[in-house]
């Protein structure tokens, strides 16, 4: 790179705050020109009331994902941050590209792969969204029957399934291989399991937990890599050795 010239990751995170500023402009300001042209502006008690009840619900879960999702798309984060479906679609999307290309998560290769990936699996979403306002009276029948509602209350579980059975499979960042990393996961998820069944439903709660579970995965992350139940290999060594 030329001295002076700034990187592919830093031109694609000021695109990305464009974007991401210029949809937020649209978001709101195309209600707040209706609103006005058409003086319909909501009371500002109930307003209030409604939007701190979203905000306590989708606050945390919106902090989870930067800092759960961020490190998997890169900057292909603010695409899916813009058109949603970040965690039933974009990052499973991201997760696959990067698994076909065979590139490491965390390097420069990974986050073109994974901006590519949400980047289409948006196109396909708005396309199949078109198709559906068109073909939702002929296909209400068949949406409507018992297989597909029983097949839709399933598809997120098999989805983060998926989702997290490729994590584990995946054990590369970056220079190193990481092993034994399914480790740490082992003590956040019987906490949360724990608390569900004996002490409080977690059920609508997922944001929260995610944030107050994440603290816990890095310690157990240290901590485990401390004792040596977690080792990290550079690919190098690895690769020499397999030879």
């Amino acid at each position: 790179m030329k001295k002076g010239q700034r990187s592919y990751i830093d031109r694609s995170h000021t695109v990305g705050r464009v974007g991401e500023v210029i949809s937020c402009l649209l978001m709101l300001g195309i209600p707040i020109a209706i609103m006005t042209t058409y003086d319909v502006w909501p009371e500002w008690s109930s307003f209030l009331v409604t939007a701190g009840s979203l905000l306590a619900v989708f606050g945390p879960i919106n902090i989870a994902g930067v800092i759960s999702y961020m490190p998997i798309l890169g900057t292909g984060y603010y695409i899916g941050a813009i058109t949603g479906n970040m965690a039933n679609l974009k990052a499973p999307c991201a997760l696959n590209a990067i698994d076909v290309a065979k590139v490491s998560l965390g390097t420069e290769e990974s986050d073109v792969v994974a901006s590519l990936a949400v980047a289409v699996s948006s196109l396909v979403t708005m396309i199949f969204i078109a198709l559906g306002v068109v073909l939702l009276v002929p296909l209400q029948p068949f949406l409507m029957s018992e297989n597909v509602q029983i097949a839709t209350q399933n598809m997120i579980p098999a989805l983060f399934g998926s989702l997290t059975l490729t994590v584990l499979m995946s054990n590369r960042s970056g220079r190193y291989e990481i092993r034994g990393q399914w480790k740490m996961a082992v003590v956040p998820m019987l906490i949360v399991v724990l608390i569900h069944v004996f002490v409080v439903s977690l059920t609508g709660k997922e944001g929260v937990v995610m944030l107050l579970i994440l603290p816990v995965l890095l310690l157990c992350g240290i901590a485990l890599k401390k004792k040596g139940w977690i080792r990290m290999v550079p690919i190098e060594k690895t690769d020499r050795h397999a030879a």
